[in-house]
């Protein structure tokens, strides 16, 4: 669903981090508990992916979370904030392909 990725990326311009941005994306659709994860939270990970992991296990999900992971990676090279931050790319970017994999991930299984 092309809605939240545009969402997502339109919350993160609006200047809300990146963690905030994915999990708000989805919140107005699907049954989340309302706690947004903190971006960097978990050993440094992309606030993205870290929403978007959280969301895949409210969503009763868990089992694809490692299958978004690769996704990720092998899309950007990392997971890491700090390492996407070198890269060419845009935190935006990373928080609207998380939306677009979460949905894709849902949509798909």
């Amino acid at each position: 669903m092309e809605k939240h990725e545009e969402n997502a990326r339109k919350i993160h311009r609006e200047g809300n981090n990146c963690s905030t941005a994915v999990y708000t994306a989805f919140e107005e659709d699907t049954e989340l508990d309302g706690i947004i994860p903190e971006p960097r939270s978990e050993a440094g990970k992309c606030g993205a992916a870290i929403a978007a992991e959280k969301i895949l296990k409210e969503l009763g999900k868990e089992e694809y979370i490692e299958e978004f992971e690769k996704k990720f990676i092998s899309e950007f090279g990392y997971i890491t904030c700090v390492d996407l931050m070198r890269t060419e790319r845009r935190c935006n970017d990373y928080v609207g392909r998380s939306a677009e994999l979460i949905d894709e991930i849902i949509n798909n299984k």
